[in-house]
């Protein structure tokens, strides 16, 4: 009797299971699109932003501004098409170019903000899975700061990078 209880109380089974599912990390830029310009305002594009493929990344805009208020502007949706929910680790804008007028620089505002509500991307913002937010990317002139309107101020190398975290 001491055997077969013995072999009952040392007999030990688990039963279980586990499930583990993969996840998809996808957040990127999408839509650029060309703001029209209001009336007077001489800003022109020479070469148009392009979004990095698969990235959240804008580069390659280059502009000319002529006079107080000029300014580019260019709308641009943010997604995330994954499914799980994102928190933006940091905004990098590059440091614009202005040639030989480096100081025009001084003189322009730069700047990514969210189209609706006007308020600037900030570390720490969720971006929610299966969603998208629009933003715009603005350069310009400082409205009153006066510019030689004799030579025309080339900018280059404007970009902006959004760098997302998991959240």
């Amino acid at each position: 009797m001491t055997i077969a209880y013995a072999a009952l109380s040392t007999t030990l089974r688990i039963g279980s299971s586990a499930k583990i599912a993969s996840s998809d990390w996808d957040i990127h830029f999408e839509n650029l699109n060309l703001v029209t310009n209001a009336s007077g305002n001489t800003g022109t594009v020479i070469t148009p932003a392009q979004i990095q493929p698969n990235t959240t990344q804008i580069s390659g805009l280059v502009v000319d501004l002529k006079k107080p208020g000029d300014s580019v502007s260019y709308t641009f949706d943010i997604v995330n098409d994954g499914d799980i929910n994102a928190k933006l680790g940091s905004l990098v804008l590059a440091t614009p170019n202005c040639g030989s007028n480096q100081s025009a620089c001084s003189k322009l505002e730069y700047y990514v903000r969210y189209t609706t509500g006007g308020t600037t991307p900030q570390v720490g913002d969720t971006l929610n899975k299966n969603t998208s937010i629009n933003a715009t990317l603005t350069v310009k002139y400082k409205e009153n700061d006066p510019v030689s309107t004799e030579n025309d101020v080339s900018v280059s190398g404007l970009s902006v990078t959004f760098l997302y975290n998991q959240n």
